[in-house]
């Protein structure tokens, strides 16, 4: 499917193409999509749940396999000896499932992946790959399996926000000291088509090392680090480089006084009673206090009552 009547794109079947070129430069032979007969895969109006149409946008033969645990893992590792196998993990959070159950899971998919030596991608939440929570669940994956692609998309999965984004591990066996991971990530509607194609041509044949919409990093073995597509970012890394070495490095005390505290006095003691304060008083003291902008080391001090409501600093 191409751009609509209006113009726009389909971007669940652009998410697919991506997907399947990314996990065809690890694997050529056909793609299968395994799933669980679950609960959560039936009730495919819940928010945040991959849809039918979303695994058929990735145009691959869809296994729904029922039972327990034993027989997913059995289904995911038969079916990657014929070829790569898709699925999804982590949507379930939202509902009974606990961290006990994820962990699970996650062994499930290193245990199916490592006996096969197959490919297998996952899709998930981009939140879920980056969030702090979940750095152990990370760190297993990557010191199990080579992770080798993930590609980030938004506007991809029906009844939630178009902003929503989710992200696709592809893994390929066992870790390798060497490998670089690629990170693509398809932004919002608006683009060309082939623009994010040819970009993720030319980054999978590595003839860039960053692109417009992705880069290679090393991520280390058993690495627990975040997945975020930002993390890594080239672009952003620079940014933050330069932002870092703006100004000065200063030491407090060359800015500011610092003044001990009074000793605090005797319980037994009687306090002295303060002479109240004249605001008259206290406006000549602060006005003595100020100085001019040609002293040197000199910085400016706004306080809430300098500063309008409607953010015009107050005239004198």
């Amino acid at each position: 499917m191409g751009p609509n009547e209006l113009g726009e794109f389909d971007a669940s079947d652009t998410w697919g193409r991506l997907i399947r070129a990314a996990v065809a430069s690890l694997d050529s032979r056909d793609l299968h999509i395994v799933v669980k007969d679950s609960e959560e895969y039936q009730a495919s109006h819940r928010p945040g749940i991959p849809r039918p149409s979303i695994w058929s946008a990735v145009n691959a033969p869809l296994v729904v396999v029922s039972g327990g645990e034993d027989q997913f893992v059995e289904a995911l590792r038969e079916t990657m000896v014929r070829g790569p196998v898709l699925t999804e993990f982590g949507f379930q959070r939202s509902s009974s499932l606990s961290r006990h159950n994820e962990y699970k899971v996650v062994a499930d998919l290193i245990s199916s992946t490592s006996q096969s030596q197959g490919v297998l991608a996952v899709v998930t939440s981009a939140s879920f790959v980056g969030s702090d929570s979940i750095a152990r669940l990370r760190s297993d994956l990557t010191s199990s399996l080579n992770l080798r692609h993930v590609v980030f998309a938004s506007g991809v999965l029906d009844g939630v926000s178009r902003n929503f984004e989710v992200a696709c591990l592809i893994f390929s066996g066992s870790p390798r000291d060497g490998d670089d991971v690629s990170f693509f990530r398809m932004t919002p509607a608006g683009q060309d088509v082939s623009l994010f194609f040819d970009d993720q041509s030319s980054l999978l044949a590595k003839s860039q090392i960053s692109t417009r919409f992705g880069y290679w990093a090393k991520i280390s073995q058993g690495s627990s680090d975040s997945l975020a597509f930002d993390y890594r970012n080239p672009e952003l890394r620079d940014k933050r480089s330069h932002l870092a070495n703006l100004g000065h490095m200063r030491t407090v005390e060359s800015l500011f006084e610092v003044l001990k505290p009074p000793p605090t006095p005797a319980r037994n003691r009687r306090p002295v009673p303060a002479e109240p304060r004249r605001a008259d008083d206290q406006t000549t003291r602060a006005q003595d206090s100020y100085a001019d902008s040609s002293e040197p080391g000199v910085l400016r001090e706004l306080s809430g009552r300098d500063v309008e409501a409607d953010g015009v600093e107050k005239a004198d």
